[in-house]
């Protein structure tokens, strides 16, 4: 039950991110060899089932048929969906790393979306970004935020400093 209900929740969030695939036949599994667990699963990808690995390079597989920006929201779905159910999530700081690798405009938005929905459930949000585009959006939809910008120069070295987003745009 625990593989279904998380199966539910990543591909609900695939569909808020606006994934064209979801999971499918999530179960865990053990490595008897190396004495270790893992979970499996396939995707469905215009109705077709696409397994996570294959025995033949040319089969549609994981590593030959998702972009870069469809790995990179299948992994922010599985974090977001785990993180979900972690207890006393009010308590949990959580920093995000440039989350939009790959990621185009309509992906970037869905993401600050998911954020803006999840930001109130925690005790802190930290998201870094390069894209001035996704911290507007951040900023836009997620109240009473405070924006910090890495300042650097050869004499000085660098700082950290307040940033007024207003002003920037």
């Amino acid at each position: 039950s625990i593989f279904s209900t998380y199966q539910k929740r990543i591909n609900e969030l695939l569909g808020t991110l606006g994934a064209d695939f979801t999971i499918t036949d999530l179960s865990g599994k053990t490595d008897e060899r190396a004495n270790e667990s893992y979970s499996d699963f396939a995707f469905l990808i215009l109705k077709k089932k696409v397994p996570l690995k294959v025995r033949h390079d040319d089969a549609p597989c994981f590593k030959n048929t998702l972009s870069e920006g469809d790995k990179s929201t299948l992994a922010f779905a599985f974090f977001i969906a785990s993180l979900e159910k972690t207890p006393d999530l009010n308590k949990q700081v959580v920093i995000l790393d440039d989350p939009l690798s790959s990621l185009d405009e309509t992906r970037r938005e869905a993401t600050a979306w998911v954020l803006f929905e999840l930001s109130p459930k925690l005790n802190q949000l930290c998201v870094f970004t390069h894209k001035k585009d996704f911290l507007w959006m951040v900023y836009d939809k997620i109240p009473d935020n405070n924006v910090l910008q890495v300042r650097s120069d050869r004499k000085n070295g660098s700082w950290i400093e307040p940033l007024n987003v207003e002003e920037d745009r």
